[in-house]
């Protein structure tokens, strides 16, 4: 029963019964943790540290997709998506990992702990999994995010049931002060409360400081009269967020968020088969560090989402975190030619001690995290050197930004700054004088994207979008719109495609450990538009050297370095050697425009 379209039709009037209860995810949570206990008992404790090495070692070449995008042709999406040909491929190019978003229904605000009905039917995911779990390519979820959809639960809370209110930051009003909250409107279940009437609220104790003032809609919503359980007539306060949801409460003492969430890892890893998960993107420091060690604890792996600049990567609760932190430098480095603002990004990770093999590097759709100049919006004061000059936070966001609007200007539709994919950005940026032309510099473009991302230490994210040089729909086998790229079939018949040419650099990046890499330092250079990253592989301790130029001019750059003395420099991606004397500690970089190398320096000819 959809529980939630009572709130349409009876948004007052709300019945708790048994029936009502026993479809709560809450009540199915307790019930999981009753059904597993004996075996997590048994299992040992979970380990005090993220554990990336060991997540990487798992998987460290992700595909996502996104289940709202697939459009498949008179199938459901979960059989559109169970077909041997198309795992064999996903295995055939390198993943080992592939994130199904959207997978239950309302990920953004939980409805059901259960597959979303519209993808199709649990025996279908059943077959999808065992396509997966065939080639050993690991299935990534997500867990019950900051908040809820309006349903069973938010319900039972409304009706002072058992201890679902402690799922929400609920307040009950005295109903002395019933006056002070503004009109229920009927039909509705709640309204929002102004600001001004919060500040009254807080005077006579009701709610924290923690709002915003002078704002259209504040974060605090207002139910007309309710009749609970115990036939006690109540108003409540509680707090949403920007799409409305209620919020869950990750501080109250009944920890019913915690046995929620918990319950939903549980159903996910035991029943749905996935032992990787994204944390959700809003949830609270402490939320995230207690179901990083629950996840942890049932064998599983975690990966988050941080707000904040370099600073806030420094102490991870998750096994990885997403890096929203350099693809706005990228975008900026390949619209300007100029990759100062990457230089800085890097030097500013090992200042604070951040490794890239803790983050998961994304060429995918711009959607998932704002793009923004993060870590000068946290710190608009903090003085950085920029090209020898020092300048604050802000005054240095705002130059980027400057600089982006005017390179994108009349380039790209809606946003000024971002796209809604790399292709978009890539197509803006070619300059190809016909349609074959543009289409080729396109493809180079966007593969040396592919190459940054996918030649650093961590995780690499890819998205089906981007594997068709689509913005739209991702069925990879049949895409039912025009697509940049052929169907993924076609393209594996072809070297020269994207999806082949994007098999070898993951081999490359396989080959050599890359995932788990360590960054050392980044190198001055004088090139405008180069990036330099040294490296130090795992297991061998060789160094390797990775070069982007973003320039559409030739970069040549000289190195003077003792661990280079008594090397041989290969290139990985040609497997050819490059000019170097076997004895000299100097090596001579040259990198043509719009284009990656990967060096290697062994102590042996090749």
């Amino acid at each position: 029963m959809q529980w939630h379209y009572l709130f349409a039709l009876l948004p007052v009037c709300l019945f708790a019964d048994a029936a009502l209860e026993s479809e709560s995810m809450l009540y199915r949570a307790d019930q999981l943790a009753k059904r597993y206990a004996s075996f997590i008992a048994k299992a040992p404790p979970p380990a005090k540290t993220p554990q990336p090495d060991a997540m990487l070692l798992t998987a460290s070449n992700w595909l996502t997709i996104d289940l709202e995008k697939l459009n498949p042709q008179g199938v459901s999406a979960f059989a559109s998506l169970n077909q041997v040909k198309l795992w064999e491929l996903i295995a055939e190019m390198g993943f080992e990992a592939v994130e199904l978003r959207h997978l239950k229904s309302g990920e953004e605000g939980l409805l059901t702990l259960d597959l979303n009905p519209a993808w199709g039917a649990p025996a279908e995911y059943a077959q999808l999994f065992d396509q997966a779990s065939k080639r050993e390519i690991e299935l990534v979820g997500g867990i019950v995010g900051s908040a809820t959809e309006k349903g069973t639960d938010f319900a039972l809370a409304l009706k002072n049931v058992g201890s679902y209110p402690g799922l929400y930051s609920l307040i009950e009003i005295d109903p002395g002060d019933w006056a002070m909250l503004p009109k229920s409107v009927p039909n509705t279940l709640s309204v929002n409360v102004p600001w001004l009437t919060l500040q009254a609220l807080r005077k006579k104790g009701y709610v924290p400081k923690d709002f915003t003032p002078y704002v259209k809609e504040s974060s605090w919503n207002a139910t007309g009269p309710i009749l609970c359980a115990d036939r006690k007539t109540r108003r409540w306060l509680y707090l949403r967020n920007t799409e409305g949801f209620p919020k869950l409460d990750w501080l109250h003492p009944s920890f019913a968020s915690e046995r929620l969430a918990a319950g939903d890892v549980i159903h996910s890893l035991f029943q749905l088969g996935q032992r990787f998960f994204f944390l959700g993107q809003y949830l609270p420091p402490n939320a995230k560090e207690t179901m990083s060690l629950t996840v942890r604890k049932l064998g599983g792996f975690s990966a988050s989402f941080v707000e904040g600049g370099v600073s806030a990567f420094a102490q991870p609760a998750s096994d990885l975190l997403y890096d929203h932190l350099t693809p706005m430098a990228t975008l900026h480095a390949l619209l300007a030619q100029d990759a100062e603002a990457l230089r800085l990004l890097y030097r500013l990770m090992l200042e604070e001690g951040v490794q890239p093999k803790t983050l998961i590097h994304p060429l995918e759709p711009f959607g998932r995290t704002p793009r923004e100049w993060t870590e000068f919006l946290a710190n608009p004061q903090k003085k950085y050197f920029y090209f020898e000059e020092l300048t604050t936070g802000e005054a240095l966001r705002q130059r980027l930004l400057r600089e982006d609007i005017d390179l994108l200007k009349g380039k790209l539709t809606g946003n000024e700054v971002t796209a809604s994919a790399w292709r978009e950005v890539c197509t803006a940026v070619a300059d190809g004088v016909n349609l074959q032309k543009k289409y080729q510099q396109v493809l180079e473009l966007h593969l040396l994207l592919a190459k940054f991302f996918a030649w650093q230490p961590g995780a690499f994210l890819i998205s089906a979008e981007d594997l068709l040089g689509s913005s739209s729909f991702c069925d990879l086998m049949n895409p039912p719109c025009d697509t940049l790229y052929a169907p993924l079939p076609v393209q594996m018949n072809d070297p020269r495609s994207f999806a082949s040419q994007l098999k070898a650099i993951l081999r490359v990046r396989r080959e050599q450990n890359f995932e788990r890499a360590e960054l050392l330092d980044v190198p001055l250079v004088k090139s405008r538009g180069l990036l330099v990253l040294r490296y130090r592989l795992p297991v061998t301790r060789l160094h390797a050297l990775l070069a982007i130029n973003f320039d559409r001019q030739r970069a040549e750059e000289t190195f003077d370095d003792p661990q280079y003395v008594r090397t041989t420099a290969i290139d990985l991606s040609t497997q050819l050697a490059e000019e170097k004397f076997f004895n000299s500690s100097l090596f001579e970089l040259k990198v043509d425009s719009l284009s990656a190398k990967l060096i290697l320096f062994q102590p042996s000819s090749y």
